[in-house]
């Protein structure tokens, strides 16, 4: 996978839910929460509407 594209394929997307190796899982999660931190940083702000 690119590490400039912002889109997965359908094949992608399945391979990536397919996955059961505990390293590459570490490596996905770790690589999820790297681009999670990049497009809406660390802060999460909860908001309650009624």
């Amino acid at each position: 996978m690119s590490r400039d594209r912002t889109t997965l394929s359908r094949a992608e997307i399945k391979e990536l839910l397919s996955l059961t190796d505990p390293a590459d899982l570490e490596r996905l999660q770790r690589r999820a929460y790297e681009t999670m931190k990049r497009t809406v940083g660390e802060k999460v702000y909860y908001r309650g509407l009624h």
